[in-house]
């Protein structure tokens, strides 16, 4: 029973009303006084003055209407606790039918006496809960829990799906939602609120196809359970990746009534999984390639040696020195190109790291780059002076921006562009970052970030840029080595990377390197 001060419809409209539920009052005879749009939008009828009565006969059927009489007149006589009656509506909104119906008394603050009664309408679910076999009611109420007529066993059922940190939802046939736990709002960002009557497409990414989602609803709508995983956007538009597991509710019949869904994000351990599988390739890679370097460092040494042995005993005019110097000038650059398969190669090599101030390096590359660069393209640069010193190999700091740039100017062309160079030290609790998958870097940290007006990438070629010999370029523009080089040397210095581009729209480079705190 809930004591209560008299008030207008009106004020029991605003105070009931921000539920999503059918609400309405009654007088003492069972005649509706006021009822708000949702009950109004379930029942698809007004249903203000109608009596008691009538409500059973043209709104809805009682799955008993001798002992739903019996409680209402207990409630108006004894003004006994809330009644809970099952009800099927005839003409129910949105193909929901099946509800449960809550009369409340409201007493009279000065007298005592019942003033009126609060009726409302929940969304009911039939689940066969397979508790010593019985049939328990569960019904979807605005505090975000679920009201139930059952055991014990049964109510710490319920808790442990509020309380799980599994997202636990429950739809209709149609895939509207009708329950979602705490964890479904949490790790969506749709409020209860929100969440509840619309479908369960609010969180459809995109990212799979109509014959995807196809096959989940013949094998759910079958009878059968589906399990696998989810590419989901939130309410703020980020995509995660989900695990579930579909199971559809049956009634007595066999018939199914709704879907129970529980859902894991697991965008994490899908990260981590896939940085796993691209260290163990790298390193395979490395090892294999650093092999094959050495070996091939010793053939051009000869190559090199005979040949210049070979010039120096020619005419300096003639064909043939000309072609040897030819020859001499492809080796240097297989020198050149077994020198990145080596750094490559050693990527996870720290003894040449030192604590390093890498602006002065950044500034310094700048100038070199900048000497090499045509005509047509603009280099601009902003360097912080006053960014904190980093764990780094000076060496390898300038190897990581030449071949970043270089991969700029490849993608600009013949075409009037322009690079830009930024090195700034930023501070957060958490920055996410990665390519591919997601990493994050936390304190203070510095962000060399390398930007060009080229050609852009697809997102495919993005999956891969890093991959040793990946390359958009023609054989005679690039190796596919740049930036998997780049790759290896962010690794060594345990930062991080991420790539920002869209065809046509140029390219950013982002590399994160922690600041050494204790050398500053």
């Amino acid at each position: 029973m809930i004591p209560e001060k008299n008030m207008s419809s009106e004020e029991s409209s605003q105070k009931y009303s921000t539920f999503q539920i059918g609400l309405a009052l009654l007088q003492p005879d069972g005649c509706v006084s006021w009822c708000d749009s949702q009950m109004t939008k379930i029942v698809s009828a007004d249903i203000n003055g109608l009596y008691w009565g009538q409500l059973g006969q043209d709104i809805w059927q009682l799955q008993n209407s001798v002992i739903a009489e019996q409680l209402f007149s207990e409630l108006v006589s004894n003004l006994s606790q809330p009644i809970f009656i099952d009800i099927r509506l005839k003409n129910g909104n949105d193909g929901q039918k099946q509800f449960q119906l809550v009369l409340e008394p409201v007493l009279n603050s000065e007298n005592g006496n019942l003033d009126r009664m609060v009726m409302s309408l929940y969304p009911r679910i039939a689940i066969n809960t397979g508790l010593g076999g019985k049939e328990k009611s569960l019904v979807a109420n605005h505090e975000n829990s679920l009201k139930i007529s059952g055991d014990n066993e049964t109510d710490l059922l319920l808790q442990a799906v509020k309380q799980s940190n599994d997202s636990v939802m429950i739809t209709d046939r149609d895939g509207l939602l009708v329950y979602v736990n705490p964890q479904f709002c949490k790790t969506t960002g749709y409020s209860r609120d929100e969440a509840i009557g619309r479908n369960s497409n609010i969180l459809k990414s995109g990212a799979h196809n109509s014959e995807f989602y196809q096959e989940i609803w013949t094998a759910i709508l079958a009878g059968k359970v589906w399990h696998g995983q989810f590419t989901n956007r939130k309410k703020d538009g980020m995509l995660f990746r989900e695990e579930a597991t579909i199971s559809p509710l049956v009634n007595n019949a066999g018939e199914v009534t709704n879907f129970f869904a529980t859902k894991r994000d697991v965008t994490r351990e899908d990260t981590l999984e896939r940085q796993l599988q691209q260290a163990m390739k790298m390193e395979a890679i490395g090892t294999l390639a650093g092999g094959i370097a050495h070996d091939f460092n010793t053939i051009l040494s000869e190559i090199i040696g005979y040949g210049q042995s070979a010039c120096f005993k020619l005419e300096k005019d003639s064909k043939v020195h000309n072609d040897l110097n030819k020859v001499l000038a492809s080796a240097d650059r297989a020198v050149d190109l077994v020198k990145q398969i080596l750094t490559f190669a050693r990527q996870n090599s720290r003894h040449m790291f030192r604590t390093l101030e890498v602006q002065h390096v950044i500034k310094e590359t700048v100038k070199l780059i900048g000497l090499s660069l045509p005509e047509t393209i603009d280099l601009k640069q902003s360097v912080d002076e006053s960014c904190g010193p980093i764990l780094a190999d000076p060496g390898q700091i300038h190897q990581l921006l030449v071949n970043l740039c270089k991969n700029a100017r490849q993608a600009i062309g013949d075409e009037d562009g322009t690079i830009t160079i930024t090195l700034a030290e930023h501070e957060a609790k958490e920055t996410r970052v990665g390519s591919g998958g997601r990493q994050t870097v936390s304190g203070k940290y510095v962000q060399l970030t390398v930007q060009d007006t080229g050609c852009g990438m697809e997102r495919k070629e993005l999956a891969r840029i890093f991959d040793p010999f990946f390359t958009t370029r023609k054989k005679s523009e690039g190796t596919g080595l740049g930036l998997a080089v780049v790759h290896g040397i962010v690794k060594a210095h345990q930062g991080g990377i991420y790539v920002d581009s869209e065809p046509g729209k140029g390219s950013t480079f982002n590399v994160f390197f922690s600041v050494n705190d204790t050398e500053k």
